[in-house]
């Protein structure tokens, strides 16, 4: 069996934002661990996991149980209990500079802006993972820190059963043949219906 490898799906705890457009990277989890009966109800001290396997490899899913821009406690911590490389680890989370239906792989990137990504980016000394970017778009006019922060449309919802298939085909290849694959296939897809 190959090294393990670690999902990370960034979001705020709380009923309040779970539903909300910040909050995609965790309900991806949510629902890779539902579809891959990988149950994350282990506790670390700032998130909660679960174990299982894809293919020939362990698979850790991990929730951070801070707030987006504490995200690098987190992942410091995961990363040190596990004992895993950067490499092998592979943070999901929302973009705004993405229109909504599609997605896309990046490595060894700066944070863009994202203040979650730059928690992880600052404690961990290094940008050098992986990240699967969920296109939520933007509206215009619209205070960004507000657009993120209300739920995704009833049209929107209809597809997001889409987008997370997309996520998880890519995700599938990260971890079976590696970023370089993954990003020649998955780097700027879009869910057919949009």
């Amino acid at each position: 069996m190959g090294s393990p490898c670690c999902i990370v799906g960034l979001g705020n705890p709380g009923k309040k934002y779970e539903e909300t457009r910040h909050n995609v990277g965790k309900k991806l989890v949510k629902w890779l661990s539902r579809k891959w009966d990988i149950r994350t109800d282990r506790r670390g001290r700032t998130y909660r996991f679960g174990k299982g396997e894809l293919g020939r490899r362990a698979v850790y899913l991990c929730l951070p149980s801070v707030f987006m821009n504490e995200s690098g406690k987190a992942v410091q911590g995961i990363v040190h209990r596990f004992r895993l490389s950067l490499d092998s680890l592979l943070i999901v989370h929302d973009d705004a500079d993405i229109p909504f239906g599609k997605i896309k792989l990046v490595y060894a990137s700066t944070s863009g802006g994202h203040r979650g990504v730059a928690s992880i980016i600052e404690d961990m000394g290094s940008h050098e993972f992986t990240r699967l970017k969920i296109g939520i778009g933007r509206e215009e006019n619209k205070d960004l820190v507000e657009y993120v922060l209300e739920r995704f449309t009833p049209e929107e919802k209809k597809l997001m059963d889409e987008v997370f298939l997309l996520c998880e085909k890519a995700i599938g290849v990260w971890i079976n043949e590696g970023i370089e694959k993954a990003m020649s296939l998955y780097s700027n897809r879009r869910i057919l219906t949009c």
